[in-house]
């Protein structure tokens, strides 16, 4: 509640402050860019709130060394690589929209895979889940980051990318607190008593019960993921771009006539 507050404080304000304000919330007007906003604040949500779960997955049921645990979620990284070479040069050619909306079912699927984790999977599914999420969050976040400035005028760029680099590190934070509260709870629930979490030397039981409360996680991620389709959708079908101020030069344009008339003259 206290967090609450104090967002809402500081709109109060930035509405008073206007052009002044660190962020600007007015942009939030602009109905492409509180889209962008609002669809990168759930996505990136999701992705960091997994990012966090899976090590701990990794070590507390497989039993995986700290090394070894961040090792596994590489394949994420390397995915997304791959696909961001190739978005960037999609940007200029297809609508954001399409883009967004072809990677979102490719991680939502990666994040179904995850959810089918057992004690007995091979860690191959498990690296090809991730490298799958990985090949669509290269294609969402540059695309996602071309719309948010599409309708927006060049002097309120600086402004919108403030906004939008709060919005992910928030979103950062809002992840990894929710995911990680829903499987503790998911342990407590199955598993009561500290001690299931940390025992090294625990029974066949214990790890069934810890794998289905991160898989029940995975499935939580999944349904908070599936919000980001919503905001997607608000998008617009087509690339549109902003109009620049024109300028013209007035005093160029009255000494045309003079001169055209010089030259007629002169013939």
């Amino acid at each position: 509640m206290t967090g609450v507050a104090l967002i809402a404080c500081y709109v109060l304000h930035a509405r008073r402050k206007g052009d002044a304000a660190l962020v600007d919330v007015r942009l939030l007007r602009d109905r492409n860019f509180a889209a962008v906003n609002v669809l990168v604040f759930v996505y990136i949500g999701t992705l960091s709130g997994l990012t966090a779960l899976l090590p701990l997955h990794f070590q507390s049921v497989d039993g995986d060394s700290p090394l070894r645990s961040g090792a596994m979620v590489a394949p994420l990284g390397l995915g997304a690589m791959m696909t961001t070479l190739i978005t960037g040069k999609l940007t200029d050619k297809h609508s954001p929209r399409l883009l967004i909306l072809t990677g979102l079912p490719v991680v939502l699927l990666g994040i179904v895979f995850l959810a089918q984790i057992g004690p007995d999977t091979s860690n191959a599914l498990v690296v090809a889940a991730l490298f799958l999420i990985g090949l669509g969050h290269g294609t969402i976040m540059p695309a996602a980051m071309s719309a948010s400035y599409q309708t927006l005028q060049r002097t309120e760029i600086p402004s919108a990318t403030t906004a939008t680099n709060v919005s992910l590190r928030a979103a950062s934070s809002f992840g990894v607190a929710v995911l990680l509260v829903l499987v503790q709870r998911n342990i407590e629930h199955r598993a009561p008593g500290s001690e299931a979490f940390t025992r090294t030397d625990r029974a066949e039981g214990i790890t069934h019960t810890l794998t289905h409360a991160f898989t029940q996680t995975y499935w939580w991620a999944l349904a908070i993921g599936a919000v980001a389709v919503v905001p997607a959708l608000l998008l617009p079908r087509k690339s549109t771009r902003a109009s620049a101020p024109a300028t013209t030069d007035t005093d160029g344009m009255d000494k045309l006539p003079a001169i055209n008339s010089g030259i007629a003259n002169e013939r």
